[in-house]
């Protein structure tokens, strides 16, 4: 796939931007877990981003129960 397509998608995929600061070090630790997983950066984060707020919502006070499992299990992932 050329290159410019390619970006494109990834674009059109992931329209939104998110830029945070972060302790120092953070982008190396993301970076080297990330190449463990064979994932891209950018892609370890949104995961554990999702996985993150996944769990929050299982903590509310009405959760669903079937959507804490999922949540459970996609975390464990």
């Amino acid at each position: 796939m050329h290159a410019d397509v390619e970006l494109h998608n990834r674009r059109a995929k992931f329209p939104d931007v998110l830029r945070v600061s972060a302790p120092r070090g953070l982008r190396a630790k993301i970076k080297r877990i990330a190449e463990d997983r064979g994932v891209s950066a950018a892609e370890f984060v949104r995961s554990a981003v999702f996985a993150k707020i996944d769990v929050m919502e299982c903590s509310d006070v009405t959760p669903s129960a079937l959507d804490c499992d999922l949540a459970t299990e996609r975390a464990a992932k």
